[in-house]
């Protein structure tokens, strides 16, 4: 939590100057954003510290998400959900309430007289979102899909290369959308043949 926004001290000074829309959105897009400087901060602090690797790879991680709650809330209504599975996919149960608590203790830390810091309800909703997937879904990997990369490749005669990878993301994706409809081998190889007819074009 100490470290989590130490790179907004170049990211906000580089706003002292003129700067167009275009150019802040330049800083935002690069190293400057505190979101990516911050974490590269603490790897080399917590380094220094003696911590471990693991640790610090952790510590990194969280840095690098504490804006994700953020993300989720303001996506459209529709849209909400699948934000929260596809992240409780990547992160796991744990690592993605710590995030969510982070995001309380975070609110809980500012000072806006435009905003209520104390209402956590909309990062309250999230934490209902996730606990409901953990107990009627679980976590939803890339295992999970009932198609794998060589079900792929003998489905569409191909070789392996590294598309097949990213076919599979792009299938985790949209299964994410829809679970119990989508996580089917009749609409998986429906939407690869699609996305495969792309390729070759």
């Amino acid at each position: 939590m100490l470290y989590h926004d130490v790179g907004k001290v170049e990211q906000f000074g580089a706003y002292a100057e003129w700067l167009t829309k275009e150019e802040i959105r330049a800083i935002l897009a690069g190293p400057l954003n505190h979101r990516r400087s911050s974490p590269e901060y603490a790897k080399t602090d917590f380094k220094a510290l003696g911590f471990s690797s693991k640790e610090i790879t952790d510590i990194a991680w969280y840095i690098a998400h504490h804006h994700t709650p953020e993300e989720m809330i303001f996506a459209k209504e529709e849209n909400v959900e699948k934000k929260v599975r596809t992240f409780f996919s990547e992160a796991g149960y744990e690592k993605a309430m710590n995030v969510l608590d982070i995001a309380m203790a975070d609110r809980l830390g500012q000072y806006n007289p435009l905003q209520n810091s104390s209402d956590l309800s909309d990062v309250d909703k999230l934490k209902t979102i996730l606990k409901k997937l953990q107990k009627e879904e679980g976590q939803f990997t890339m295992k999970q899909l009932v198609i794998d990369g060589w079900d792929i490749i003998k489905q569409f005669k191909l070789v392996p290369w590294p598309t097949i990878w990213a076919l599979l993301k792009k299938t985790l994706a949209r299964v994410m959308v829809d679970i119990k409809k989508r996580n089917t081998k009749k609409e998986i190889f429906w939407f690869l043949g699609i996305q495969i007819k792309h390729i070759r074009k």
